[in-house]
């Protein structure tokens, strides 16, 4: 087995296929495993540059950056970026602004997205020319998701006061607590949407010279509104919230956990390919290109890391790759199968590598025993995380196939 692993680790690190064939059939992948687009939709300095700091989790992004026209006066953003998305947001320039017409980035819009995020300050009542235009779409997509977000909280605090602790505006009818000017703006604004909304969220993102903390007031709360949103079985993989084993989560996973789903997300789709031999090199080239994200995050050698942790998890691992292989060639359930199974060792590796990489920055040698451990825990928590999002696609793709004529694509 020793072998195995040191053929599985070339194969990963230095992969030697067709890479012209084996690029094409990973983006093949990744198109199959598109991410959801939610568009932001508000006036200007509702709040939505804000929610994109937010969900990135760094205060100090300047918004300019990831961000690309996709036409005159729209911007696309790819979450954690373009190649790895695993979310992208559509932001058209502010409603409402003079000299503006928002006919083209509706139309935009309405072609590209897969729900809506309503972003309004909660002390701002003016919003008739929002309500005007999500009433449309509202009307012209009626299956499409709405999110209200309410924001810039602080402005209705009294003076001197801080954010409520803990976070309590998901509560209905709303506390006392909340102070009375504050619960009037925020119900005015629902009851002026009533209807045009499926969940509502309530934030306040500030900077660190505002002087308010936590700064990502309701990240939480908004995360959660997210997950009601994007398309059934997308929102457990994203909301599976593990509860990490201790030492696992540190402020760099944080920032590698998305360059983690994007791989495995793109590895199960490879799979789910009924080409064992094709699919196998995609899959290695999305997980090397995975480890080789978290070392660059980390500033760690991914080469130590695979030394020390093959010993523990040579056989749970390898065999869940032939695994695999063999059930990719199933129709159906198999290629399901396929997917969750890829997906689910794909994340469980990516999050050992972090756990050893925290563990070794703090000066511990992890156990085999620890080590496997932590691997199957994260399997766990990935087949739990993916199941619902691959069987979802295994079944699109069966209906694809039944109403074309066609077989899946085995190329």
């Amino acid at each position: 087995m020793a072998s195995s692993w040191l053929d599985w680790m070339n194969a990963v690190l230095s992969p030697k296929v067709d890479e012209a064939r084996t690029q094409e059939e990973l983006a093949k992948a990744r198109r199959l495993a598109g991410p959801p687009v939610l568009w932001l939709l508000g006036k200007t300095q509702s709040g939505k540059s804000s929610i994109i700091r937010g969900i990135t989790g760094r205060s100090d992004i300047e918004i300019g950056e990831g961000w690309k026209a996709c036409t005159r006066t729209s911007r696309i953003y790819d979450f954690p970026n373009e190649e790895e998305a695993i979310l992208r947001f559509l932001d058209t320039r502010g409603i409402g602004e003079p000299f503006y017409d928002p006919a083209e980035d509706i139309a935009y819009a309405e072609r590209q997205a897969n729900g809506i995020l309503v972003v309004m300050r909660a002390c701002d009542p003016a919003q008739e020319i929002i309500k005007t235009v999500l009433a449309k779409v509202r009307r012209q997509k009626q299956t499409w998701p709405v999110v209200l977000v309410q924001t810039t909280l602080h402005e209705a605090y009294p003076r001197d006061t801080g954010h409520l602790r803990p976070y309590c505006f998901d509560a209905s009818p709303l506390p006392e607590a909340v102070p009375t000017d504050l619960a009037r703006a925020l119900e005015y604004q629902r009851q002026d949407f009533a209807g045009l909304f499926d969940r509502r969220v309530a934030i306040d993102f500030t900077h660190e010279m505002d002087g308010y903390e936590p700064q990502l007031y309701g990240l939480d709360a908004l995360w959660t509104a997210l997950a009601g949103i994007v398309p059934a079985g997308f929102r457990d993989m994203l909301t599976a919230k593990p509860e990490i084993v201790s030492g696992l989560r540190d402020a760099l996973f944080d920032t590698a956990l998305p360059h983690i789903l994007s791989y495995s997300l793109a590895a199960g789709a490879a799979a789910m390919v009924p080409a064992p031999v094709l699919n196998l090199s995609v899959v290695t080239v999305a997980q090397g290109k995975m480890l080789h994200s978290i070392s660059s995050i980390y500033h760690r050698s991914i080469i130590q890391a695979l030394t020390a942790l093959a010993p523990a998890l040579g056989v749970s691992f390898l065999a869940r790759m032939l695994g695999r292989s063999v059930a990719s060639g199933i129709p159906g359930v198999g290629t399901a199968v396929a997917g969750i199974s890829t997906a689910s060792a794909t994340y469980a590796l990516g999050c050992l590598v972090c756990w050893y990489f925290a563990k070794v920055a703090r000066g511990d040698v992890p156990t085999k025993e620890q080590i496997n451990r932590v691997y199957q825990a994260e399997l766990a928590r990935g087949l739990e995380r993916f199941q619902e999002y691959f069987k979802s696609l295994a079944a699109t793709r069966s209906e694809t196939s039944e109403d074309t004529g066609d077989k899946p694509d085995a190329a």
